[in-house]
């Protein structure tokens, strides 16, 4: 289980401790999810602040792989759509 809290994160801190490549391999789940593994999401509440035990807030960040008001900071193609995170919240 993961929160998709993180898959916009963790911002410059992360990018320069593991360089651009690492980086861009953090939180793959595109991939999962279209080689058929079942991915679940949850809270990472409270290490993801507030908002992180918010599905409707993690689901956007899941989608948009972004943090809302700021730039994409995680690989945009392993974007996940919004019918993929509700299922990764409920079902699976």
């Amino acid at each position: 289980q993961t929160t998709p809290a993180w898959h916009s994160y963790n911002g410059s801190e992360v990018l320069e401790a593991l360089g651009r490549e690492r980086f861009e391999r953090l939180y793959r789940f595109r991939e999962l999810v279209d080689a058929g593994v079942r991915v679940t999401f949850g809270s990472d509440f409270p290490a993801s602040g507030i908002l992180g035990a918010l599905p409707a807030y993690n689901m956007a960040i899941g989608a948009t792989r972004r943090l809302p008001g700021e730039p994409m900071q995680g690989a945009a193609e392993q974007r996940l759509t919004i019918e993929e995170l509700v299922r990764g919240y409920t079902i699976d």
